[in-house]
């Protein structure tokens, strides 16, 4: 168990770091020739009709990009400030494949991607420690490279399936997840700002026209149009602050 729980761990910090071969950061929507990236998340708190920063909840993250867009080191700290864990990243192409090796506490895993001629990721291999096969994902897109669908397998049977849906702007504004039987469990939707930002996510489940919840989200931006403040309204009020510093290549 705790074998799949560190596999799954790995498989969300890549699927996240690896949407796009030519640079890894747009999967975060960020801009400029980005160094790092530490997020840190509060609970906000209403003072004097003002929204400030309450006490740190939950993890904090800080990832480090190579000039490529590449990730090549992601660090998770405790609500105490003490380490969680710490990934390191080495990439080997072949081809239309690249193999990405991740380090931990001098343990290795590794995750396969395969490509399309237009860069876009269509295969995804994890692999257990000790080499032998893991999880298998495919990826489907539209004509414009937007990606439309996401199936997962195990031993060769599906276990999940998900589709996207887009607007003229390329945003991502629905998100749908099946059973294994082929019946729509739940959906997420999203609403967006003029730079690409979510600023509503709405959540369902089964075939409900009501979201069971909805978050509003604003932002404060730097000089390259990447947040670093973001404040979560859940039920009409303040919930969550994220705070992120970026660090920039000269």
């Amino acid at each position: 168990m705790k074998k799949i729980s560190l596999l799954f761990t790995i498989l969300l910090i890549l699927s996240c770091a690896n949407d796009n071969k030519e640079n890894d950061l747009t999967e975060l929507n960020l801009y400029g020739k980005v160094k790092s990236v530490r997020t840190t998340t509060y609970y906000a708190v209403e003072k004097f009709n003002e929204i400030i920063i309450g006490e740190k909840t939950g993890k904090s993250t800080h990832n480090k990009y190579d000039k490529n867009g590449s990730i090549n080191e992601r660090i998770s700290y405790r609500l105490d400030g003490s380490l969680d864990y710490k990934y390191t990243y080495k990439y080997y192409t072949k081809g239309d494949v690249v193999d990405v090796i991740s380090y931990n506490e001098g343990k290795s895993s590794k995750v396969s991607y395969k490509y399309a001629e237009n860069g876009k990721k269509i295969e995804e291999n994890i692999f257990h420690s000790d080499g032998t096969d893991f999880m298998k994902i495919t990826y489907k897109y539209d004509d414009k490279g937007n990606r439309i669908e996401k199936n997962s397998f195990m031993e060769g049977n599906l276990t999940s399936k998900y589709k996207y849906n887009y607007d003229t702007k390329n945003n991502r504004i629905a998100e749908l997840s099946f059973l294994k039987n082929g019946k729509l469990e739940s959906k997420i939707a999203y609403r967006y700002d003029n730079k690409g930002n979510r600023i509503e996510r709405n959540s369902y489940m089964l075939n409900d026209n009501i979201p069971d919840y909805t978050h509003l989200y604003e932002y404060k931006l730097d000089d390259k149009g990447n947040w670093t403040n973001q404040i979560d309204f859940f039920k009409g009020k303040p919930y969550k602050i994220k705070e992120r510093v970026i660090e920039y290549f000269n």
